[in-house]
């Protein structure tokens, strides 16, 4: 369930200054979460694949393949900034020090604030905690995923929204919406070639994280 409380304050904040006698601002609001997604995809995934591997980041989230569609819908900033809050945030965190922890922590809140995806980006958050940090520390560091995920709870205890849910259909759903998006990129729509080719793609990004040496963080 999204809580959504960043956009809606966004949204409040435009509305009491122009009301709604132009979508100006609203959209200029969706280009700048979408910007923001883009640019710090790329950075986030330059420092671990390389400049060219990691334009593809930023190529999916701003077209977005079969569902471009939703980039014409101004509401959508709080996906795209729920995203980019968690992008700055694991970029942060990388560096492992008390104020960039802190910051990030913030990032973290404020991206569950935007859009439940955050919430679902949280394990993928641990889990680089761990590489980062080490089984032996990341106990230390365990706050920065504990404090949102707290926060994120209790207000859904407090909401309980009464939803039917069937998490058996997400993994599914998720590799169509991959290989949709590698097939419309890519320019093979309406043959055999989309599932094969994405299937390629993923196979070359595991070579480069396992044979390849690592780029250092401070590559920019």
């Amino acid at each position: 369930e999204n809580l959504s409380a960043v956009g809606v304050l966004l949204y409040r904040g435009i509305f009491a200054v122009v009301g709604i006698s132009t979508a100006v601002p609203y959209i200029a609001l969706l280009l700048l979460s979408m910007s923001a997604c883009a640019v710090l995809s790329y950075v986030f995934v330059r420092r671990e694949l390389g400049p060219w591997i990691a334009l593809i980041a930023p190529l999916l989230l701003v077209t977005l393949g079969p569902a471009a569609e939703a980039l014409l819908w101004p509401f959508e900033s709080t996906l795209l900034g729920g995203l980019a809050f968690w992008l700055g945030a694991m970029l942060l965190i990388e560096r492992a020090k008390p104020r960039t922890d802190a910051i990030g922590c913030a990032l973290l809140i404020l991206g569950i604030g935007s859009q439940s995806l955050a919430v679902a980006l949280l394990p993928a958050t641990a889990v680089a905690l761990v590489l980062w940090t080490g089984w032996r520390k990341v106990w230390r560091r365990a706050w920065i995923v504990a404090l949102p995920l707290v926060l994120y709870l209790a207000w859904y205890v407090v909401y309980q929204p009464h939803l039917e849910r069937n998490l058996a259909n997400a993994p599914g759903f998720i590799v169509d919406s991959f290989v949709a998006t590698v097939t419309n990129l890519s320019g093979v729509s309406g043959t055999s070639f989309g599932a094969p080719l994405a299937a390629v793609l993923i196979a070359a990004v595991c070579m480069r994280c396992v044979y390849l040496r690592r780029i250092p963080p401070t590559t920019v």
